[in-house]
């Protein structure tokens, strides 16, 4: 006689923001044991054991093995992580108000329609970033300025706030404890020849410290001005930043101190608009390498060593 045994799981997912030029990206699906199968899937295995004579004792067998499993999964599964249950969902949304296009921010409960504007004066656009904590969002607002709000739409702050930027792009990171911001910004020049900038700042959102810019580089012109050649990617703790520097890869601290180079083999490896994308442990950092259009995806671990193709296929385009 064979039979299957059917016992429910519990999954969650992490959705994560995508960046705007897409990558292979991680999905982690989490399973774990729920602590007890329900009492209908438990009389059905029973029922399966009612011939002969043996189904007292192979009942009560059958009880005490799935016990055991259970409590024994029950002690040795970890827990659920915060990621695991999402609770509110963040979003901006286009409205029209007389003759006027607004985007401001909103906050959703994930298991309701309990829906609040949580910055009613404010454009606001991407990136969106989750403190740690699940508790505090950290924005762009008005093209220019960052601000951080709590998700009830409390403490409504602006953190960050400069002119004199053309066509400012954000990237922005938590630290570990949901405290400090570190964030990268990037402005154009104000003509086709004359460099841009690209500005780290780091942020203490409880007013102790304020903001502060932590390093500033002039990027591209006609000739280049600088020899930096990317945008900062910040890792997703906000505690490392990387950059391209004299056709190599580089990283340093969030505070600019520890500036390390990790390849050893000049080329262009952010040529048309390619990233450099930390994985999210940030023990790994993950670029195209080679001539473009043939380049090849490989993984470096943020100490320099390990380098890896992944795709080993010089004759074809990624």
């Amino acid at each position: 006689m064979r039979f299957n045994l059917h016992f429910p799981l519990r999954y969650g997912t992490a959705k994560r923001a995508v960046p705007q030029n897409p990558v292979p990206q991680e999905l982690k699906l989490s399973v774990v044991w729920a602590s007890w199968p329900p009492l209908k899937s438990l009389w059905q295995i029973l029922q399966l054991f009612s011939f002969h004579k043996l189904w007292s004792i192979s009942a009560i067998g059958i009880f005490s093995l799935t016990l055991l499993i259970s409590l024994f999964l029950s002690l040795h599964s970890p827990p659920p992580t915060a990621a695991q249950k999402p609770r509110i969902l963040a979003f901006t949304a286009l409205q029209m108000r007389g003759s006027e296009n607004r985007s401001p921010l909103f906050a959703v409960n994930a298991t309701s329609w309990d829906r609040r504007e949580l910055t009613p004066n404010i454009d606001v656009i991407a990136p969106l970033v989750w403190s740690p904590n699940g508790q505090r969002l950290a924005f762009v607002g008005g093209y220019s300025d960052i601000y951080t709000v709590n998700a009830d739409g409390s403490r409504l702050t602006k953190q960050f706030a400069e002119a004199g930027c053309k066509t400012a792009n954000f990237e922005i990171a938590w630290f570990s404890n949901s405290q400090k911001l570190v964030f990268a910004r990037s402005c154009e020049g104000f003509t086709s020849d004359a460099p841009g900038s690209q500005s780290l700042y780091t942020s203490d959102t409880s007013g102790i410290k304020g903001t502060k810019l932590v390093l500033e580089l002039e990027l591209g012109g006609e000739p280049p001005k600088t020899e930096i050649s990317s945008n900062f990617y910040l890792s997703p703790d906000g505690q490392q930043v990387a950059f391209v520097k004299d056709k190599n890869i580089y990283k340093m601290n969030a505070d600019g101190s520890g500036m390390t180079k990790l390849t050893k083999t000049p080329v262009e490896y952010i040529s048309e608009g390619i990233q450099l994308v930390w994985s999210p442990d940030r023990t790994k950092i993950a670029f195209l390498f080679g001539a473009y259009p043939k380049q090849q995806i490989y993984t470096i671990n943020a100490d320099g060593s390990n380098l890896k193709n992944l795709t080993n296929n010089p004759p074809n385009e990624v």
